[in-house]
């Protein structure tokens, strides 16, 4: 008789916990982002590259992989879509083309790969959030040996670009009123 009790208060109480828990499960819903069409993903890569070729960058570098990490400063510029770095242009490393991709999120990623004079190769990958960025830089050197960092934005200056009237000097003004003078006689 006690065995059938048992089993009866089991099945009573499994059969209510079943129902509870069925009652309080909920469906997993996976967010769905919405299909951009190809001229909106071009807006947004036109609006941050503007962003971008806007600003003088200046960023915090922090060095991986320390016990105590350093960290210092560099200044970046993006022009026409290529990356310079002051560091690295002080280490033999030009310029280079960045491609962008826009995340799910709508977010701005960036990324470029710049070489040096010695084989070296400095890998930046990046995002453009706001009036922000941040991301990271890997270093593959034989001379200066394998560096990471992280960096995020310090501060930021606007870009100043003379005007097309503004950049004669006041030589090259003489010079063309001597030219001019030349064939009125």
């Amino acid at each position: 008789m006690k065995k059938l009790f048992f089993v009866l208060v089991v099945l009573v109480f499994g059969s209510v916990f079943a129902k509870e828990t069925s009652k309080t499960t909920q469906r997993v819903v996976t967010p769905t982002t919405k299909k951009l069409t190809d001229q909106q993903i071009a807006q947004l890569k036109e609006k941050a590259l503007n962003t971008l070729n806007s600003k003088i960058w200046v960023i915090s570098l922090i060095k991986e992989g320390e016990k105590k990490p350093t960290t210092e400063r560099d200044v970046l510029k993006f022009d026409n879509n290529v990356l310079t770095s002051e560091n690295l242009v002080s280490k033999g490393f030009g310029g280079s083309k960045i491609s962008l991709v826009v995340g799910p999120d709508l977010g701005i990623g960036w990324e470029t790969v710049q070489k040096s004079k010695d084989g070296s190769l400095a890998m930046w990958k990046g995002e453009l959030k706001g009036e922000t960025i941040f991301g990271s830089l890997n270093i593959i050197s034989q001379k200066y040996g394998n560096e990471s960092f992280s960096f995020n934005t310090a501060s930021t200056l606007p870009v100043v670009k003379p005007s097309i009237g503004e950049t004669t000097t006041t030589k090259e003004t003489e010079t063309k009123q001597e030219t001019t003078k030349d064939i009125s006689e």
